[in-house]
């Protein structure tokens, strides 16, 4: 069923919003930046330098990167939880660009980027026993610097949760303080 909000959090995505200015940025413009190259030199590095092969590394990594998900998770729900029963919400909206949307939906988005990590170290688990990945080369460094790339921007939408929760955090300390 396509509720009317996951619609828009696509149409953020893809499309972005209109604030109050009649600008729009959309939410895959904050993965298009500088920082890509960072994260496919660091993909490339790894790949690379690490002699670990992908089956091993998928069983070391697979714990690590489910307890930082269900931490962001628990971490997202408890401050979706605090702006619905918070009076600033109204001020925190107000002052957001695009409205509390961003916020929100730039939430939904490191979910689903953890998620897509998740199953993608978890992929060489399942391969493990498959001959054709274990003697192609390229392959075998072509699965590393996805796995590598993904981890790579998850820990980024992690700092971008820890930021928006920061910045919405003070914003309602200011408010209450205006009182």
């Amino acid at each position: 069923m396509i509720t009317e909000d996951s619609f828009n959090m696509w149409k953020w995505f893809f499309a972005g919003l209109e604030d109050k200015n009649g600008k729009s940025k959309s939410g895959l413009s904050s993965f298009l930046d500088y920082w890509l190259i960072f994260h496919v030199v660091f993909a490339t590095l790894c790949s690379l330098l690490i002699k670990v092969s992908i089956f091993d590394l998928s069983k070391i990594m697979i714990v690590p990167i489910l307890s930082v998900f269900v931490g962001i998770t628990i971490s997202i729900m408890g401050v979706a939880l605090s702006l619905v029963v918070s009076d600033e919400l109204i001020k925190i909206s107000e002052d957001e660009p695009a409205g509390i949307e961003t916020i929100i939906y730039g939430h939904q988005v490191a979910i689903l980027v953890l998620m897509v990590t998740l199953v993608l170290w978890l992929l060489p688990s399942i391969f493990e026993k498959s001959k054709i990945i274990s003697y192609m080369r390229l392959l075998v460094y072509c699965a590393k610097f996805v796995l590598f790339f993904a981890l790579s921007v998850s820990v980024r939408e992690c700092w971008h949760v820890i930021k928006r929760t920061t910045r919405t955090m003070v914003a309602i300390i200011a408010v209450k303080e205006i009182r």
